[in-house]
């Protein structure tokens, strides 16, 4: 279906009009040769085609503008840890397997807001980078990320350090190993080098690794095994729940612990907080 406005018809018809007007007149004053007439009618088609395209063009940017894309949401998100924390290195690798630039931003809008003490991340990366330069934006605290990987743990400690969060930030080597959980075990990070008193303000769940593990509810045991270590006014940062495996962890979750209410984000890996309105039954 072509994309033309009345006006563009007034158009092609004017000129097509004047066109073979001048067309007759030359074909009685000089020749009565007929391709004249084919002439007239090629300059419409082209006419046709070409407003058709531009309308079409015009169309497909002015929805572009209206509705901006996933590029666009992410670096205004890039900006905005740019202006809200002082940045003193390059940043992790964002996005594709990493965290987003929105997600980044969710992190540190909380822990601006909230201003948790203790914060537990599962996976280390970029959020482990902003969320210490946040925390000391907010006046302090600790930030513990506890990291599956041994190759990946030094590379995240080297980053810290390069950072100058070293007083900020703890990142564990915590290799996944069988985990004694209610209803049974489950593959999950060894926390035995965390202080089993230190409660935690944040929870922030990005680990383990679910590439490779399409059919297993890999992050699951975060809840369960932690719920326990959760302050009252503790909130959840879930990340990757355009997958089914994290949404169907959250629905469990919620069913599991109703102490909990779902805030989810319309950003490009949908994450999702959860939000303690009481303490969840011990």
């Amino acid at each position: 279906m072509l994309s033309l406005k009345p006006r563009d018809w007034l158009v092609i018809s004017g000129l097509v009009g004047g066109a073979a007007l001048l067309m007759l007149l030359a074909r009685l004053l000089i020749s009565r040769d007929a391709w004249m007439v084919g002439l007239v009618a090629s300059l419409g088609a082209l006419l046709i085609v070409q407003l058709d395209t531009y309308r079409r063009l015009q169309a497909t940017l002015i929805d572009h503008h209206d509705t901006p894309g996933q590029n666009y949401r992410q670096l205004e998100a890039l900006f905005s840890l740019f202006a809200l924390l002082p940045i003193k290195a390059a940043l992790p690798p964002l996005r594709g397997a990493a965290i987003s630039p929105d997600f980044a931003a969710q992190l540190v809008s909380l822990i601006l807001r909230e201003r948790p003490s203790n914060i537990l991340e599962l996976g280390s990366g970029a959020s482990t980078i902003v969320g210490g330069y946040a925390l000391r934006a907010s006046g302090g605290g600790r930030l513990v990320s506890l990291e599956e990987s041994e190759e990946y743990a030094v590379l995240a400690r080297q980053r810290v350090t390069q950072h100058g969060l070293d007083d900020i930030v703890t990142v564990v080597h915590a290799p996944l190993t069988s985990t004694p959980l209610p209803g049974g075990e489950s593959l999950w990070y060894d926390v035995r080098n965390l202080s089993p008193d230190d409660t935690i303000d944040l929870l922030v769940v990005d680990g383990p690794l679910q590439i490779g593990r399409p059919g297993d509810a890999i992050r699951y045991p975060a809840l369960p095994f932690l719920a326990d270590r959760l302050s009252d006014r503790c909130l959840v940062l879930i990340d990757d729940c355009h997958r089914s495996q994290e949404r169907s962890m959250v629905e469990r979750w919620l069913r599991e612990y109703p102490g909990f209410v779902a805030e989810q984000s319309s950003g490009e890996k949908q994450h999702i907080v959860l939000r303690r309105v009481h303490r969840v039954p011990r």
